[in-house]
Parts: C-alpha cells; sequence; structure tokens
C-alpha cells in the first residue's frame, strides 16, 4: 500500500481524540491540538527515502525512549486508519470510548479487555472493531496477541454482529513494520451499542470547524499546516443536518455519498488525497517540495 504525506495528514485529523468533538471546545488548546498531530507527521516521517518503504525521521530517532512512545502510538493510529480505508473500504472509524459513553456502557467486570476503535465498511455496512497498537522497535508477537485479545470482544451495533475484530501493530524502529490480523470471536456476552448522530459529529466535527476556519483565514490555515482541507457539498450537508436534528430523521441520510467517490491514484497521491469519507487534503507547494 502507498502511504504518502497527504494521506497521513488526512489520517492525522480524522483519527482525532474524542474528547475534542469541537476544535473550540477547549479553545486555543483544541487548535492547537489539531496542528500537533499534523505537526508531528512532518516531524517524524521521513518521505524521501528511495526504497520504498516509509522511514522515521533523523529527529525522531534523537527523541527520548518516552517520547518515541507518544509518536509511535499516534503513528499506529495513523497507519490502522490508512489501511482500514485502502483495504477494507472502511473511511470512518471512531472511538469504542466515545461510543461507550454515549450508550452509557457498563462492563459486567472492571477488567474486561477492549478494543480502541469501531470503523464502517462502505461495502458491507457493518461496524468492524480495532484494536490499533504503535511501539518503538522491532516486531513483538506479545503485542500483537495483546491487540488479539482485544480485538476478539463480542460485539453488536445497531443489533448487527461485528462484521471483523482487526488486531493492528505497528513498529517504528527504523522503517514502518505494519502487521494485522482478523482474531476468532469470543464467547463473551456480547456488548451492545447503537450509533447517535453524535457519532458522526464526533468524526466530522474537527475537520469541518477546521474547513469554516480556512474560508475565513484562508492563508493563515496554510501557512500553519502546509495544506488545504475541502469537504464535499453532500457531507457538508450531512453534517448540517446532523447538527440541526432532535430526533431520529438524520438516519435516512447516513452516508451514501461515498459510493461515488473513486480512490486518489497516480502521481495525484504526492500532493493530493481524497478520503471515500468526503474529505480531500491538498499540499501547498512549498509542503510538496
Amino acid at each position: 500500500m502507498r502511504i504518502t504525506k497527504p494521506k497521513l495528514f488526512w489520517a492525522a485529523m480524522t483519527i482525532g481524540k474524542p474528547g475534542f468533538s469541537h476544535i473550540y471546545r477547549h479553545r486555543t488548546y483544541s487548535f492547537f491540538e489539531i496542528l500537533n498531530r499534523c505537526s508531528s507527521v512532518s516531524m517524524n516521517v521521513n518521505f524521501t527515502d528511495l526504497v520504498g518503504c516509509l522511514k522515521l525521521s533523523s529527529l525522531y530517532h534523537d527523541l527520548d525512549p518516552s517520547e518515541k512512545g507518544m509518536i509511535s502510538y499516534q503513528l499506529g493510529m495513523m497507519v490502522t486508519k490508512l489501511c482500514a480505508h485502502e483495504l477494507l473500504d472502511t473511511p470512518w472509524l471512531v472511538h469504542l470510548s466515545w461510543m461507550e459513553k454515549q450508550n452509557r456502557i457498563k462492563y459486567p467486570a472492571q477488567n474486561r479487555y477492549k478494543a480502541d476503535l469501531l470503523g464502517l465498511s462502505r461495502i458491507t455496512k457493518r461496524w468492524s472493531l480495532y484494536e490499533a497498537k504503535g511501539r518503538s522497535g522491532v516486531f513483538s508477537q506479545n503485542v500483537l496477541d495483546g491487540a488479539k485479545q482485544q480485538s476478539q470482544m463480542s460485539i453488536m451495533v445497531d443489533g448487527q454482529p461485528k462484521d471483523l475484530g482487526v488486531a493492528c501493530g505497528l513498529f517504528t524502529r527504523n522503517y514502518f513494520d505494519f502487521h494485522w490480523q482478523d482474531p476468532p470471536e469470543d464467547d463473551e456476552e456480547a456488548l451492545q451499542l447503537k450509533t447517535t448522530r453524535k457519532t458522526w459529529l464526533a468524526y466530522y466535527s474537527n475537520v469541518n470547524a477546521l474547513f469554516g476556519f480556512q474560508t475565513r483565514h484562508p492563508d493563515m490555515l496554510k501557512s500553519l499546516i502546509g495544506f488545504s482541507i475541502d469537504i464535499r457539498p453532500e457531507v457538508l450537508e450531512f453534517i448540517h443536518i446532523l447538527e440541526n436534528s432532535d430526533d431520529e430523521s438524520w438516519r435516512e441520510f447516513t452516508p451514501k455519498f461515498t459510493d461515488t467517490i473513486q480512490k486518489t491514484e497516480g502521481d495525484l497521491e504526492n500532493y493530493l488525497f481524497s478520503g471515500m469519507d468526503g474529505i480531500t487534503i491538498k499540499l501547498t507547494e512549498e509542503m510538496i517540495e
């Protein structure tokens, strides 16, 4: 799979923490949290290597081990998002913890293991479970086994059993080394979850807020993050419905626009990426260079 700078920027923005459901929720702090995740890509990934594999930057190798661990975790989430998008036709990933809060889930056992993310496939229209690990170092079977255990949890979303339970691990000693598996489901009682409009708002609000900031201050945002954002009109309409709907009518508009979106291929990938979620990232000339 080809991973480019625009793709990683897209993943960095859309895999955002559920606590920052709106970029202005924590005012300046939230804005710089978004910038921090995008800057993390530019700081820690070397896109100039000619061997065909993503490589870590020289700055990354000079970081303290604890700092490397934090960066590896972030990159693990981003690459998981990209693999789900590119290889499993799953453009949307939301945090399981966010879904739990909305459904007021209480686990029968305090030590019950659970995964990180839920992803909706545009092909099967069902949700899958993802556990994303990121480690600074060589491949570890123990780390992947831990991810397997977490992604085995039995879960029902909107009355349907999960499609897949995917264990993911990114190991970053020098080049990116990504592993993932679909372990068998456990035999515990299934966790019952229901999507709400807040599920979708949690996914789109950050990018939509940045898009609004870009509309008001286009040059400022480009200079800060090195790219521009575009959101398809159908997505903007869907977000508007979510923000102004107090009942279940929003479900009639659950994303169908992805069926017409074509994956970005060829030389375009070097400076532009259009996600199947309707969000496009386009690098500035300075960032391309």
